[in-house]
């Protein structure tokens, strides 16, 4: 999904569960460093101690697998003081921002980089299909770095990349200078850049289990959504996200289609701050209807950003009787046929599992 600012995508992802804050490494000012990580993707970066002490706020996110084998990061910029950040994040992971404190924090984002990492050793020209999944354009990417199997490719400043942006969008003063000198040192000085094989975590799974409500209001639980059916589709859009409205036709085929092996598709709004956003549950309820798509959508419930993570919409899980997730998550819209293959090859790896 292309917008003007793409770091918005980011924010609106919430992908805090992942994040890595700069922090000082040692108390030697003129000598220290400052070291920040991203170990799911394996990239980290080793800054000079001037940096130590910003006036905004810099964070690694990310470290999503956007198709197999290839790990999406970036390198983001907050212009905000660390309080503001820490506060508005806590929000954020709650459902609880206004609109106001929202339309706050996507003034005040920009990613400095985003970084592809690749297994197998595979080149630019082999990843272009896994790159422009995220709405950016492997034209615009270029080598950073290698280790062992991995390459790693990045888009410095991608804002400057998209359709339509106003070059005259700036920070105030003393963000947008500090901004500019971090992008300037990430472009011209490749040794503050570290390459390492990702750590992925092999964490067992726990079933997904919460209490939610729907857009109408009524209460529904993680039982009645995945108890009764052998595999549900879990597709997760906002009221901003163009792909995500023009999947829903599809979506509702769907969801008409999977009656018969037993399976459903839900929704989940993740720009409803909650219960009693009034406003934002009306503009989905009014989407939705435009649409014709009748399947069942819930507000973000407590925890929805932990148990299914994601970086872009439309990101869609499939989760089983039990509330685990099957597979991986799907990013990107597609059609109700490719879906339902999906859909099979999953209920085919659970039937697969119980014998």
């Amino acid at each position: 999904m292309k917008t003007k600012r793409f770091s918005l995508l980011l924010l609106l992802s919430l992908l805090m569960l992942f994040s890595a804050c700069a922090e000082q490494k040692t108390e030697t000012p003129e000598n220290s460093v400052v070291s920040m990580d991203l170990e799911l993707s394996g990239i980290g970066v080793d800054l000079p101690g001037r940096f130590g002490n910003l006036n905004g706020v810099l964070v690694f996110e990310g470290g999503d697998e956007i198709v197999e084998g290839v790990y999406f990061t970036d390198l983001v910029y907050y212009a905000m003081p660390a309080e503001t950040y820490e506060e508005l994040m806590w929000k954020n992971r709650s459902s609880s921002l206004t609109k106001k404190e929202y339309n706050y924090l996507s003034a005040r984002v920009r990613d400095l980089l985003v970084a592809f990492t690749a297994d197998g050793s595979r080149t630019l020209e082999e990843i272009a299909d896994s790159v422009a999944v995220t709405g950016l354009s492997a034209d615009n990417c270029q080598s950073i770095g290698s280790a062992g199997e991995f390459r790693y490719y990045g888009i410095f400043d991608p804002l400057l990349t998209l359709d339509g942006f106003d070059e005259g969008y700036a920070f105030a003063d003393e963000y947008q200078a500090e901004f500019d000198a971090l992008l300037d040192l990430l472009k011209q000085d490749p040794s503050v850049f570290r390459f390492y094989e990702p750590k992925r975590s092999e964490a067992e799974e726990s079933g997904i289990s919460f209490a939610a409500t729907d857009l109408d209001g009524n209460t529904v639980s993680s039982e009645d959504v995945f108890g009764s059916h052998t595999l549900t589709m879990v597709n997760l859009w906002g009221t901003y996200c163009g792909p995500c409205i023009r999947e829903m036709p599809e979506l509702e085929v769907l969801n008409g289609r999977l009656k018969e092996k037993n399976c459903a598709v839900i929704g989940v709004v993740i720009d409803v701050s909650g219960a009693d956003d009034e406003e934002m549950i009306r503009t989905a309820r009014e989407i939705l209807s435009e649409a014709g798509a009748s399947y069942l959508n819930l507000v973000p419930w407590d925890g929805l950003r932990t148990d299914l993570p994601s970086t872009y919409i439309p990101t869609t899980y499939f989760i089983d009787e039990n509330g685990n997730v099957v597979g991986d998550p799907v990013i990107g819209a597609h059609s109700a046929d490719e879906y339902e293959a999906l859909i099979d090859e999953r209920l085919s790896s659970l039937l697969s599992s119980a014998e």
